[in-house]
């Protein structure tokens, strides 16, 4: 038996370098490749953004807004499901959105004809939340002392 050893292709930057990018998140759908991150745009704005890296097309930011804190996008894979076919994903994140300096989590669902729809709140509650985390469809993420979570059913 013969074991191969697989070849690492050269690193290629696939965000500016003039800004603070972090926070990535990555995905296939439709035999491509999409990244996700956030982008710090000032000390009190920052910004989720979308890049195809199979293709290398340009990155677009899919959610900014002057003094609002977006961060930490996740993604739930959630094609083949019978109540929403066309429902490749959900992008999950942070955000200050209706409260500043309150942090909830937000969700959006990217369809299969290349849209996002509009950040809708998980209803967690009026105390900051922080560290999101997904495995599979639940959710963990840290809230004052604890340690909550829910489930994408």
């Amino acid at each position: 038996m013969h074991s191969q050893e697989g070849q690492w292709s050269t690193p290629v930057p696939v965000t500016d370098s003039i800004s603070n990018n972090t926070n990535p998140a990555m995905v296939r759908m439709m035999h491509r490749d999409y990244l996700f991150y956030q982008k710090e745009i000032n000390t009190n704005t920052s910004a989720i953004y979308m890049r195809n890296i199979t293709e290398m097309t340009e990155s677009s930011a899919m959610f900014q807004e002057e003094g609002v804190m977006f961060r930490n996008p996740q993604i739930i894979k959630f094609n083949d499901y019978p109540n929403e076919p066309d429902t490749l994903i959900y992008l999950v994140f942070e955000s200050d959105l209706e409260s500043n300096g309150i942090f909830n989590i937000y969700y959006s669902k990217y369809s299969q004809d290349g849209n996002f729809t509009q950040p809708q709140s998980i209803e967690i509650g009026y105390t900051s939340c922080n560290d999101l985390k997904i495995m599979g469809h639940r959710l963990i993420w840290e809230r004052g002392e604890n340690i909550e979570t829910t489930y994408l059913q």
